[in-house]
């Protein structure tokens, strides 16, 4: 009957110590993929940067499983436009523009060209932007989505 007893206490302790070093795996897994999130599409990695910052969120989306995601601080006339520039100028996106009268228009991004079946074509917090992406002025807390869709004009 001891035998049993200590097998039984033996086996519980095992069961106990392998699931609490299991949740702790867990937890690390779980903190390293929410204080930095990496994801790797166009080739893009995403940035965070401290909650306290003013931020927007950038989402560039070429279609499918291609799409990348950056919290970036925001300045002072921060515009569609100028979110690409920041991420161009971190190295981790080449874009391609022309200038018009009405403002910049954006004709590639990673070598995804503007093409009679595809364009660049912004949303702010869902809505299509009504002007060229250099003039929309943004503002704290706004979602930005850079989407490789069919033009709806």
């Amino acid at each position: 009957m001891r035998r049993v007893f200590l097998l039984g206490l033996t086996v519980f302790a095992a069961v106990f110590l392998f699931s609490w070093e299991l949740s702790f795996r867990a937890a690390d897994r779980i903190e390293k993929y929410t204080k930095t999130e990496e994801k790797k599409a166009l080739g893009i990695k995403s940035h965070v940067y401290e909650e306290n910052i003013p931020y927007i969120t950038l989402i560039i989306d070429a279609g499918g499983m291609i799409k990348s995601s950056y919290i970036l601080d925001i300045q002072e006339n921060t515009s569609p436009f100028s979110l690409l520039e920041k991420v161009k100028d971190m190295g981790e996106v080449t874009i391609e523009t022309e200038i018009y009268d009405f403002g910049v228009l954006v004709t590639s991004i990673n070598g995804f060209e503007n093409d009679n079946q595809f364009s660049w074509i912004y949303f702010v917090n869902g809505n299509m932007g009504q002007v060229a992406s250099d003039r929309h002025i943004l503002k704290q807390g706004d979602t930005v989505e850079w989407k490789y869709i069919k033009p709806v004009f």
